[in-house]
C-alpha cells in the first residue's frame, strides 16, 4: 500500500495572545507549564501525526488551535499528515465508527477480518514513510483511530510515543470490544495513551493520561460578537461568503426576531443531522418565529455525501417559506471559513448537538463561550460540558421527541435561553480555554520526560 506525507505548517503563537481572556494567575501557571516542556525536551522535536484527515474535523481544529502555542514556547513543533488513496478510507471510516460502538450496517462486521488486514497494511505503510524521517529521539503523538496501527509499527530507537484517542464510548458493547481487539497489540506499546475520560481506554491499558480539549477565544473562529452584529451578517453578507454554498432555504430571510436554532457537525452518520433537519422542520411548522441551520464541511467522501442527501431529503425542496437551512462550508481555517462559524454561532440563539456517539463535541463549547443554551446528547463528551438544567439540556441520543421537546421548550423561553447561556458562557471561560488544555499538556509530556 502507497502512502505520503503531507507536512502542515504550524507558526509560532505567543501566550500573550491569551493574557486579556485569562487571569494573571492562569497566565503564569501556563508560561511556566511550557517553559518546563522545553527544559525537558532539551531540543527534541514535538511530532504530530494524523492520518489521512480529509474531513477537517475535530482533531484537525485541535491541533491548528494548540500547537502554535508549544511552537511560540521556543519547542520544535512538527505536524506531518499520513495520506493514502482513496480505497483505504471506507476501512478507515469503517474503524471510526466501530471506536464508537457503532456501524452503519451489522453485515458490515462480516468483512472484519479484512478490513482489520487493510487498517495493518495502512499502518506498516505509514510507520515505514515516518521512521524515515523521524528522527531517532523525537517526541511522538499519533492522534486517533487513522494512526492507531502505525504505534506497534513504527521502531521505537529512543522516541517517546504517545497515543491519543479523540473518540470513544463509555458502553462496554461488543461492537466497541471489536475495536479495541482490532488495536490493542498496537497502542499497548506506546509510552502513554491520552484520553478525554477514563472509560473510555480499554481495561488493562498500562499509562493512562485524561485530557481534556478546549477552545482559543483569541482566534477569529472563536471571537465573540453581539448578536445584532451577526444577524446583521447572516442576513446580508452570508450568502455572499465564497466559503458558503447554500443547499436548502435562504439565509437572507432570516429576521432580527426569529429564534435561530444551529447545529455544526461534520456529515458523519453519529451526528444525526437528517434527524436534525426532521426535528427542525417540525419546529418550524409549530413555531412562526423558529428558523433551523444546519452546516457542515464540504463533503469529500462517498459517506459524507450520502449524509448531505439524507438530510435534504427531510426537507420539502419547493416551499417558498423555507425556514430552514442548509448550508456547507468549504476551506476551514480559512479567515471566510472562520468569519461564517463566528458570526452564525453568535447569531444563534440555541445550539444543538444530537450525536448517536460523540467523543467530546467541541462545538458545544464554542457555542457556550458565547453564552448561547445547548441541547446535546447525553452522550460520550457532551455531559462534560453541559450540566442538565444548569448550563444547557441534555437528551436521550435516539429520541428525536425529546430532543425536539426540549429544543421548542427553549424557542419558548427567552428568559431560560439567558440563564442558561449566561451559566454556559461562565463555564467554559472558568474551564475550558486552551489555556487550561496546553499547560495539562506541557505537564504530563514533562512527568514522560523527567
Amino acid at each position: 500500500m502507497s502512502v505520503s506525507l503531507a507536512p502542515r505548517r504550524v507558526a509560532a503563537r505567543s501566550t500573550a495572545e491569551l493574557a486579556n481572556f485569562i487571569s494573571g494567575e492562569r497566565y503564569d501557571e501556563l508560561c511556566g507549564s511550557l517553559h518546563a516542556l522545553r527544559r525537558a525536551l532539551a531540543g527534541r522535536r514535538f511530532v504530530h501525526i494524523t492520518g489521512d484527515d480529509q474531513s477537517q474535523g475535530g482533531v484537525v481544529e485541535i491541533l491548528r488551535s494548540t500547537l502554535p502555542y508549544f511552537a511560540g514556547a521556543g519547542v520544535d513543533t512538527r505536524w506531518l499528515d499520513v495520506t493514502a488513496c482513496a480505497s483505504i478510507r471506507p476501512t478507515l471510516e469503517f474503524f471510526h465508527l466501530l471506536g464508537h460502538g457503532f456501524t452503519a450496517e451489522p453485515r458490515s462486521l462480516d468483512t472484519l477480518p479484512q478490513r482489520r488486514q487493510q487498517w495493518r497494511e495502512f499502518g506498516a505503510a505509514g510507520a515505514e514513510a515516518l521512521d524515515a524521517v523521524l528522527e531517532d529521539d523525537d517526541v511522538v503523538v499519533f492522534h486517533d483511530t487513522q494512526t492507531a496501527t502505525m504505534v506497534g509499527a513504527i521502531p521505537r530507537r529512543h522516541r517517546t510515543i504517545i497515543w491519543r484517542a479523540h473518540i470513544g464510548d463509555t458502553n462496554r458493547c461488543a461492537l466497541l470490544r471489536e475495536y479495541w481487539e482490532s488495536i490493542v497489540w498496537s497502542i499497548s506499546t506506546a509510552t502513554a495513551c491520552v484520553f478525554y475520560v477514563p472509560q473510555y481506554a480499554p481495561a488493562g491499558l498500562a499509562n493512562v493520561c485524561i485530557q481534556r480539549p478546549s477552545i482559543d477565544p483569541s482566534t477569529a473562529k472563536n471571537r465573540c460578537i453581539e448578536r445584532s452584529e451577526a444577524r446583521m451578517y447572516v442576513a446580508n453578507r452570508l450568502a455572499c461568503n465564497p466559503c458558503v454554498t447554500q443547499h436548502c432555504g435562504t439565509v437572507s430571510a432570516v429576521q432580527d426576531d426569529d429564534v435561530v436554532a444551529l447545529q455544526i457537525s461534520r456529515w458523519d452518520v453519529l451526528k444525526d443531522m437528517p434527524g436534525v433537519a426532521q426535528a427542525f422542520l417540525e419546529l418550524s411548522r409549530c413555531h412562526d418565529d423558529f428558523r433551523g441551520i444546519l452546516v457542515g464541511p464540504q463533503p469529500k467522501s462517498a459517506s459524507e455525501f450520502a449524509q448531505l442527501r439524507a438530510c435534504l431529503a427531510k426537507l420539502p425542496a419547493d416551499s417558498a417559506d423555507q425556514r430552514v437551512h442548509v448550508l456547507t462550508l468549504a476551506n476551514s481555517g480559512s479567515a471566510d471559513h472562520d468569519s461564517a462559524i463566528a458570526n452564525l454561532q453568535s447569531g444563534a440563539d440555541v445550539a444543538v448537538q444530537k450525536s448517536l456517539r460523540e467523543g467530546f463535541g467541541l462545538t458545544v463549547s464554542e457555542a457556550m463561550l458565547r453564552c448561547v443554551p445547548v441541547v446535546a446528547s447525553r452522550t460520550g463528551g457532551l455531559p462534560l460540558q453541559v450540566s442538565h438544567g444548569t448550563t444547557g439540556l441534555l437528551c436521550t441520543p435516539d429520541s428525536l421527541e425529546e430532543f425536539q421537546q426540549l429544543v421548542a421548550a427553549l424557542v419558548r423561553d427567552s428568559r431560560l435561553r439567558a440563564d442558561l447561556g449566561r451559566a454556559a458562557g461562565t463555564f467554559v471561560a472558568d474551564g475550558g480555554l486552551i489555556d487550561r488544555h496546553l499547560a495539562s499538556v506541557a505537564r504530563t509530556l514533562t512527568r514522560q520526560l523527567l
